[in-house]
């Protein structure tokens, strides 16, 4: 199951909640900058943030579900 706060969303892969949480704790390292957190992701910066962050032992079909729960836990997702 995916929540969002006391909501529940639905119920979705590990892989897509896996990428969600990878997009909020790259979201909260970011807060701990001396620039604060992002407002607005550029397309490098998201691509950056994604190269960090996403597990190098997943299949094609994995990391599109991967970036879609990242995208899904990035402030602008």
């Amino acid at each position: 199951m995916l929540c969002i706060g006391t909501i529940t969303v639905g119920k979705v892969s590990p892989t897509l909640v896996n990428g969600y949480l990878a997009a909020c704790k790259a979201y909260d390292e970011m807060e701990q900058t001396e620039y604060g957190a992002y407002f607005l992701l550029t397309g490098y910066e998201y691509a950056h943030l994604t190269r960090q962050y996403i597990p190098g032992n997943l299949s094609s079909v994995e990391k599109r579900e991967w970036q879609r729960g990242f995208i899904l836990g990035t402030p602008t997702g």
